[in-house]
């Protein structure tokens, strides 16, 4: 097959493309209720500051005077956030939690949890991942309590500040939890408290990886239009180059972002675990910000990236899989080689997005130079993830 291999002016001087669902240094976003603190822009940026929170229980931010939304006694409610960046950890995978205190003063017994995710492997750091968990609220009634989110990620190139030993990120949202007049005093409450329970994940199931060298084509359909993808990919040099056009951020705005993955790479005075990550086109057309990315682990599904096999079937002669994360919220179609070990990518699909992978053409050698680190980044913006 023919791939076109399509360069934008701003970066062809610098022989470079890239990005996928992007983000910039790993937060969890509460979007619904709000977040404690400054409201969130709308859409949430790449990296958004107001979402990087590493201190128990709520990263610092003051309890507000009043809270924000007020939650049925002992009903279901929707919780609505974004993992803004994926973290996957091989040798431990971590979790989005979910607890409640009433206790605006908490201590580590204050809190009962109320959601439990475990994380699934995205396949690119890079990800901002949207979810909804209708949680079942307790039957105790509170003018003011706490929601916490934590994303314990495990991943030891995420620690920050020292003694956060698990590599945690922490937000909160204030509620009042109201009486509710179909719900009696002395009514237990509902167990499970998640309304819709995840899968197990199946470790006798067989994965499968992709090609340790391809280059790739995607098309992204989301609410706020059509977005173009370029991939670059080569597990040998532990690099990775994604490109993304089209409007990427927001509604009727078209932008060019490029990242430029290079996990094979250090970055001087930083961690050997921080590696060089490069963001052009966040900050204006041609600037170039600098992030520490997590190491390298290649492209695959599977149950060794914390996915469930939901289906396999033959397809015009084809083996197929479809793998999901574990609420079964975000699904992998991939087609299986004749070897049954290797494999490629076909869609993607999440609650808010589609990306469908048109042209994918594996053991292809990427073009000489295209990992290089691009001028306008010879003295790029310093982001988070660079202490």
């Amino acid at each position: 097959h023919k791939l076109t291999i399509i360069m934008r002016r701003s970066h062809v001087m610098a022989g470079l493309l890239l990005a996928g669902p992007i983000a910039a240094m790993a937060h969890i976003c509460v979007i619904h209720p709000p977040q404690r603190g400054d409201p969130l822009p709308n859409p949430v940026d790449f990296g958004e500051d107001l979402c990087y929170r590493r201190t128990p229980y709520c990263g610092g931010i003051e309890v507000p005077g009043k809270p924000s939304t007020a939650f049925l006694a002992g009903s279901p409610a929707d919780l609505v956030f974004q993992q803004n960046l994926n973290h996957f950890h091989e040798a431990s995978p971590g979790k989005i939690d979910v607890a409640i205190s009433y206790d605006l003063e908490p201590s580590d017994s204050s809190w009962t949890t109320l959601f439990t995710l475990d994380e699934f492997a995205a396949n690119d750091m890079v990800t901002q991942t949207n979810f909804t968990a209708t949680v079942n609220i307790p039957t105790k009634t509170a003018a003011h309590a706490i929601l916490r989110w934590r994303y314990i990620s495990h991943n030891p190139g995420e620690v920050d500040p020292a003694n956060n030993s698990q590599s945690i990120f922490y937000n909160c949202a204030d509620i009042a939890v109201v009486a509710n007049p179909d719900v009696k005093p002395g009514t237990p409450d509902v167990v499970p408290r998640l309304a819709v329970a995840q899968r197990s994940v199946d470790p006798k199931a067989t994965g499968c990886e992709v090609a340790s060298e391809f280059v790739a084509l995607a098309l992204e359909t989301t609410v706020r239009g059509t977005v173009q993808h370029e991939i670059f990919y080569d597990a040998g040099q532990q690099s990775v180059l994604w490109h993304r056009s089209g409007p990427v951020r927001a509604e009727g705005v078209d932008e060019n972002i490029s990242t430029l993955s290079l996990y094979g790479a250090s970055i001087p005075k930083q961690p050997p675990t921080t590696k060089p990550e490069y963001i052009m086109g966040l900050k204006g057309e041609d600037s170039c910000v600098l992030f520490g990315a997590d190491p390298f682990y290649a492209w695959s599904y599977g149950p060794n990236r914390n996915q469930v096999l939901v289906r396999e079937f033959a397809s015009g002669g084809d083996t197929m899989q479809e793998w999901a994360s574990p609420d079964l919220q975000h699904t992998f179609l991939v087609k299986l080689a004749p070897d049954g070990k290797t494999c490629q990518p076909v869609i993607e699909k999440h609650p808010d997005r589609t990306l469908m992978f048109t042209q994918f053409m594996p053991n292809t050698p990427v073009p000489n130079g295209i990992f290089d680190v691009p001028s306008i980044c010879k003295k790029p913006t310093i982001g988070h993830g660079i202490h």
